[in-house]
């Protein structure tokens, strides 16, 4: 049995993981993958397709969110500004 993930911001998902051996399917298995480079501030649907001699299915379709871009760092209130130096 081998499995994936697909991914996208819609249920059309539109981008796949490495498929990866899972073992016989005749019992459960824990299944992971990393992923990088999603947008920030996005919702994200997600499944896991296994796929054996029998054919393909898929697994429930949850969601999650990313988190927005960080803002930016300031200053702690008593720091000199950057172009003068510390007394």
């Amino acid at each position: 049995t081998t499995a994936y993930f697909q991914y996208g911001t819609t249920t059309s998902y539109g981008n796949t993981t490495t498929s990866e051996n899972v073992g016989p399917g005749t019992s459960a298995s824990n299944v992971s993958q990393a992923i990088s480079g999603l947008a920030t501030n996005a919702g994200y649907h997600f499944r896991i397709v296994a796929s054996n001699s029998r054919g393909p299915t898929s697994g429930a379709e949850p969601h999650f969110p990313t988190p927005p871009p960080p803002g930016p760092t300031l200053p702690a209130p008593d720091a000199p500004p950057a172009d003068r130096p510390r007394p």
